[in-house]
């Protein structure tokens, strides 16, 4: 099941005013249809998918973070490095944004474990023959 996202539908409007879009303008550009939209701006939706996130996001010109009230910045960073992110990566970094500080560590600890010991798996054995030949 896709992960619903909350969002802030009065900043949409704001946007969307702010840039001089009609509604239907704005849907377009959102990969959205109108109907969804004013649904959004008049706070009857307050959660969706992720993509529908990220396409209102890049339409509008601004910042997921913006849009679900995780800074009052609307002004988009530089882009280069977000996009690299794969898709899991994304999702794992708006889950992450989430978390309490302590969760962050217990995140972090648990994947560093993880990471080590994935590592370990990936070495290669040494070959019986040359430990043999070694002794």
């Amino acid at each position: 099941m896709a992960r619903q996202i909350g969002l802030r539908g009065d900043r949409i409007l704001r946007l969307r005013e702010r840039l001089g879009y009609t509604q239907m303008e704005a849907a377009y550009k959102c990969g959205m249809n109108q109907g969804n939209l004013s649904q959004i701006e008049r706070g009857q939706r307050t959660n969706v998918q992720m993509e529908t996130l990220v396409g209102l996001a890049e339409g509008l010109k601004t910042t997921v973070e913006y849009l679900i009230g995780a800074t009052n910045d609307p002004t988009p960073r530089p882009q280069a490095a977000l996009d690299r992110l794969t898709e899991d990566e994304a999702r794992w970094l708006i889950l992450f944004r989430e978390l309490s500080p302590f969760s962050r560590e217990t995140v972090f600890a648990l994947a560093q474990r993880l990471a080590d010991s994935d590592r370990a798996a990936a070495e290669p054995t040494p070959d019986p023959v040359e430990r043999v030949e070694r002794q």
